[in-house]
């Protein structure tokens, strides 16, 4: 999550790096510190079984006990805290108790380990995000046993209007045939695309103020380059050319989208003609 459009009730899904044992409570800040929201109950995901059968490292699949509320391509966390031995893993698919997943395990983990989730959802009221600025955040305070863990803090810039995407993998191999093939084993496209899309975000928030962007942004086409881009990073070093040719097509259409509409620099109001979205640009000097 990077951006929260102002003045909109907004429900995100958030995780934890271990599993709450009581219901956690979160607060929003604004970029001064001030709250603008208190303490308030966060939903809690219900899955917290146990595996039924022990694990080894490299396995690709698990039991589970009970496999209510188990979604595909969610990640849960195995044994529990990485202190402890235990590591995330993600959903591929779901047979009775049996649980397929993307990538094989790193490491063994004994017949009554947890099998849970630590996801949450929150409800940020409109009141909370009510003015534009970069610097807010949700502050989570919970529990694992009796002890307050460090609070989990989780940014993001409250705008004027946020971009969107609506990138499936599809779309991805409507472009390049062989798309599926050069994902590496264990590569989830669902994650590959939630990286891409937060490094698009992080571009944004660098070079532009949050109230500038004006009207909606569908960046699916820079989106599609970037994760294709990202694909070949660990493909060989044959792709290299081809790698560079679609991060710079990326940087080329993601300037195109944003140029394409409105911005309001100075947020007064007002679009000038000396307002808008750049293109990257390299300053030469004769020395």
């Amino acid at each position: 999550m990077r951006f929260v459009e102002r003045s909109t009730l907004t429900t995100v899904a958030l995780e934890l790096e271990q599993r709450a044992d009581a219901t956690p409570t979160f607060a929003v800040r604004a970029p001064t510190g001030g709250l603008t929201l208190s303490a308030t109950a966060v939903t809690l995901d219900t899955v917290n079984t146990t595996l039924s059968g022990a694990a080894a490292a490299g396995a690709s699949t698990v039991t589970v006990t009970s496999a209510t509320g188990i979604v595909r391509g969610r990640k849960y966390l195995l044994t529990g805290a990485a202190a402890v031995g235990g590591e995330f893993v993600t959903v591929k698919s779901i047979a009775s108790t049996t649980i397929t997943l993307v990538r094989p395990l790193m490491l063994a983990h004994a017949s009554g380990a947890t099998f849970a989730s630590t996801r949450f959802t929150c409800a940020i009221t409109a009141a909370a995000v009510g003015s534009i600025g970069r610097g807010y955040r949700i502050e989570v305070t919970y529990l694992v046993g009796t002890a307050y863990q460090q609070i989990a803090v989780f940014p993001f810039d409250v705008v004027r209007t946020a971009p969107v995407t609506y990138l499936r993998a599809d779309d991805v191999a409507d472009l390049d045939a062989i798309f599926a093939k050069r994902l590496a084993a264990g590569v989830w496209f669902p994650a590959l695309a939630d990286r891409a899309w937060d490094m698009i975000c992080a571009r944004i928030a660098v070079k532009m103020s949050p109230g500038a962007v004006l009207g909606s942004r569908d960046l699916t086409i820079p989106h599609s380059y970037l994760v294709r881009a990202l694909c070949l990073e660990n493909a060989g070093s044959e792709f290299d050319d081809m790698r560079k040719a679609l991060a710079e097509r990326f940087q080329q259409e993601l300037d195109a989208h944003l140029a394409a509409g409105p911005i309001d620099d100075d947020q007064d109001g007002n679009v000038e003609a000396n307002e808008g979205w750049k293109p990257r640009t390299i300053t030469v000097q004769r020395g």
